[in-house]
């Protein structure tokens, strides 16, 4: 009888003279072992599967700069088992706690605002727990200064989101972003006009270079399906399969 690894199963065991055991878990194996008389659960259960996280900083930098306020939040879901609890503990590298958080809700988000002080590294160890088991995870925020940053271009756009995420001219961060992924592809048309470009392969790769730039290295993309980075993943598909495609002709 074939049984779905996705699904958490009930299964019952008895034999005469013998205890019985009822247990539940998800066949991920193609065997189990049971043992009459003593046994009440498999300790093997995969519990990360079908669990989805996402962590996101306020501003989703890939570094944080010393004595400013951050957001952090970190969203979890689990398609087949049931979070009983998930948090996390945001820690510098002097060993001091920052902030911690936890929730006892099937799944979901949970954030807190810290201050990065003067501390080199920010810490986040994240954990959850399923039918008494725990997981955790680490993440680490590199905190440098900003001496010298304040007129970059990536301080220009870290800013300008601030702005649009407290209502700038009328518009919220995903309207604005918005707008920025379809300016994104006119800046594109435009330059494939002034210089005539024409080859598929320099388009592509033009094309992924900028969404690169917008969308991880300015986060100025709204996360699509629940996964960050998305829209690059998918042009850099299509970008591989263009240039392989010219390889083989």
């Amino acid at each position: 009888m074939w049984l779905n690894p996705d699904f958490v199963h009930r299964f019952i065991f008895t034999k005469t003279a013998q205890t019985t055991v009822d247990t539940s878990f998800a066949p991920t194996q193609t065997s189990y072992t049971i043992t009459m008389g003593g046994t009440s659960s498999i300790s093997n259960t995969d519990y990360t599967k079908g669990v989805t996280s996402q962590v996101l900083p306020a501003v989703s930098l890939k570094s944080l700069y010393y004595n400013h306020i951050y957001k952090t939040n970190w969203t979890l879901a689990s398609s087949i088992f049931l979070i009983t609890e998930f948090g996390f503990n945001l820690t510098g590298d002097n060993g001091v706690q920052i902030g911690t958080v936890s929730s006892t809700s099937n799944g979901g988000l949970v954030g807190l605002t810290f201050n990065t002080s003067n501390n080199n590294t920010i810490i986040m160890d994240r954990w959850y727990v399923i039918n008494g088991t725990t997981h955790s995870a680490t993440q680490y925020w590199a905190v440098i200064s900003e001496f010298g940053s304040d007129h970059s271009v990536k301080n220009f756009f870290t800013d300008l989101d601030s702005y649009m995420d407290s209502g700038m001219f009328g518009l919220e961060s995903f309207g604005f972003k918005l707008i920025v992924f379809f300016g994104m592809f006119i800046f594109i048309g435009v330059m494939s006009f002034k210089y005539g470009l024409q080859n598929e392969g320099i388009l592509s790769i033009l094309v992924f270079g900028v969404v690169f730039w917008v969308d991880y290295g300015l986060d100025l993309i709204p996360t699509v399906v629940g996964m960050p980075y998305f829209p690059t993943f998918i042009v850099g598909l299509i970008t591989l399969g263009v240039l392989t495609r010219g390889w083989k002709a």
